[in-house]
């Protein structure tokens, strides 16, 4: 069981940069560093390690810190969360649609053309905006794995297998996994 006793700031210094590092002291064995790819820190130290101790190995490894940092830089950066105005650019089954946000008297969502018309009752409301757009989401891949299942499922059940479920869940990342979980 992990028990984090506290958490620190520290500075570290390699070159010219000033590279700041999150220490949590929890119990374990060794020091683990870990590099974001939001370009943070978080340095995990054993409980009897001090402050003094952790900093001298994070000097060691300053290098290191330094070139993972670098190698993030050559990524493109995290993109804002999404605001849902019009102009934003959303995508649906691989290609780019540009939002256009309107008022209206009822919540719906159309794909006309390159644009997705959001018309909502409360334009202002983002929340709102982003329950229409993901019900409408939810909708159409309901809709589009039932239709691809469809292909392969009657083979399937010929080949004496049952008939799989279909699970549908929000994911974080754009991949899934497919563990029977």
């Amino acid at each position: 069981m992990v028990i984090i006793e506290s958490q620190k700031m520290i500075t570290v210094s390699y070159s010219n940069l000033q590279i700041p590092v999150t220490v949590w002291f929890e119990e374990r064995n060794r020091l683990r560093i870990t590099v974001q790819p939001d370009k943070s820190i978080v340095a995990k130290a054993p409980l009897d390690h001090s402050l003094d101790e952790v900093q001298a190995k994070l000097e060691k490894r300053a290098s290191w810190m330094a070139q993972q940092l670098e190698y993030f830089d050559q990524y493109h950066p995290i993109l804002p969360e999404r605001q849902y105005v019009s102009g934003e650019t959303h995508y649906y089954l691989g290609r780019q649609y540009r939002l256009k946000v309107m008022a209206g008297s009822e919540n719906d969502v159309k794909l006309i053309g390159k644009y997705f018309v959001l018309t909502t009752t409360q334009p202002e409301n983002l929340e709102r905006k982003q329950q229409i757009l993901q019900d409408w989401y939810t909708r159409h891949a309901k809709v589009f794995i039932q239709n691809r299942s469809e292909l392969f499922v009657d083979r399937l059940i010929e080949l004496g297998a049952r008939k799989p479920e279909i699970k549908y869940r929000r994911m974080n990342k754009r991949w899934g996994s497919c563990t029977p979980s």
